[in-house]
């Protein structure tokens, strides 16, 4: 019996400047940032986001020889399952729940694969344990996780002259990472404001059988650009619009752009039934990352 399938993320790390334009920083902050998180007392490791208790530890699996971060959220009392112990064990105590997530750097890159339980930290609260225990953002930058999606979509984001239609589902611990500069972003921080901010946020915006008005178009494909540098949303389609070849003219582009992230399913382990090792996490992780090296441009 084949292990759980679970889906392999990889993100870069990036810089938001003021004007919410991302830069990614270069292929060796990675490596360097789990140095750093080595050198630190457990203390200094540890962070609460949302009342969440989460810590993370640099750890080595010996094959595949791998160094890995793994980030822990601390399950509380009230969500524990019942436990079960194998007869003689009655008088074992746990002490506590985690679910993991784990980072492996993709050596040469900029890149990290992620791996998550689901229960475990959200890409929000794994953003801010990086910033708090990495403490190198200061002033008016803000730092973030960037998914790799296909070089063909961020091409056709950049040349765009605008949007005819948008639609976006933003979930409540996304509005964080949403700067709001835009008019689209700033909808979507007025939607969320009728629940207090802990509602997800669905609005289409659509210039329906109208000719797209071309401010509004270039206002459009702004709020667009701001929402998927942040990566901030759960789903986002647009319809870009395109110039022509001719110069004379645009033509309509439709992009879905969470089905052009790219990730990949391994199977995790020998069994659904089993605990899993780091060694079976890490091992399914390699897998990915050799598909996903396939993916990069050459040179």
């Amino acid at each position: 019996m084949a292990g759980k399938a679970r889906t392999v993320f990889f993100y870069s790390a990036v810089e938001i400047d003021k004007d919410g334009r991302a830069h990614q920083f270069g292929k060796d902050w990675w490596g360097n940032f789990l140095a750093h998180v080595a050198s630190l007392d457990e203390p200094d490791r540890q962070t609460y986001y949302h009342r969440r208790h989460f810590t993370g530890e640099v750890a080595e699996t010996i094959s595949p020889a791998v160094r890995y971060l793994r980030v822990g959220k601390q399950r509380p009392g009230a969500d524990w399952p019942d436990i079960e112990f194998d007869e003689g064990d009655e008088g074992a105590r746990i002490a506590a729940i985690v679910e993991p997530l784990y980072i492996v750097p993709v050596t040469g890159t900029a890149y990290v694969a992620i791996v998550r339980t689901s229960g475990a930290a959200t890409w929000e609260a794994l953003t801010d344990w990086i910033s708090t225990v990495g403490k190198f953002i200061e002033g008016d930058t803000a730092f973030a996780l960037e998914p790799y999606t296909n070089r063909d979509q961020l091409d056709r984001l950049a040349s765009a002259v605008g949007a005819s239609k948008v639609y976006l589902k933003v979930d409540p611990e996304g509005l964080d990472r949403l700067p709001g500069k835009s008019e689209l972003g700033q909808a979507v921080a007025r939607a969320a404001g009728a629940g207090a901010g802990a509602v997800s946020v669905e609005i289409t915006v659509s210039f329906g059988r109208s000719r797209a008005e071309e401010a509004g178009a270039e206002s459009l494909i702004e709020g667009v650009r701001e929402v998927i540098s942040s990566g901030s949303y759960t789903h986002a389609k647009a319809t870009l619009l395109q110039p022509s070849d001719d110069g004379a003219g645009v033509s309509k582009d439709p992009i879905d752009f969470v089905m052009d992230r790219v990730t990949f399913r391994e199977a995790v382990g020998d069994s659904e039934d089993e605990v899993l090792t780091p060694d079976d996490v890490i091992g399914a992780m390699s897998d990915a990352i050799t598909r996903f090296r396939e993916r990069l441009p050459k040179g």
